[in-house]
């Protein structure tokens, strides 16, 4: 990691890491999402907070490392 890498980090509290996903597992991923949003009632949806990740399955679960 960058000394800037190591700052943004810091400051941002996440990092961006580009191609870390196949495109098989991001499709996966967008298609488990836009079924959550199209089942969901909640007003909201398609903000960008979302809560319970965890719970929409074993493709969102992969992502903890």
């Amino acid at each position: 990691m960058t000394e800037e890498e190591r700052y943004l980090f810091d400051v941002r509290g996440y990092m961006i890491l580009n191609q870390v996903l196949s495109e098989k597992e991001l499709a996966a991923l967008n298609a488990t999402f836009d079924e959550k949003q199209e089942r969901s009632e909640n007003p909201n949806a398609g903000r960008a907070r979302y809560l319970g990740l965890m719970s929409w399955g074993k493709d969102y679960r992969d992502l903890i490392d």
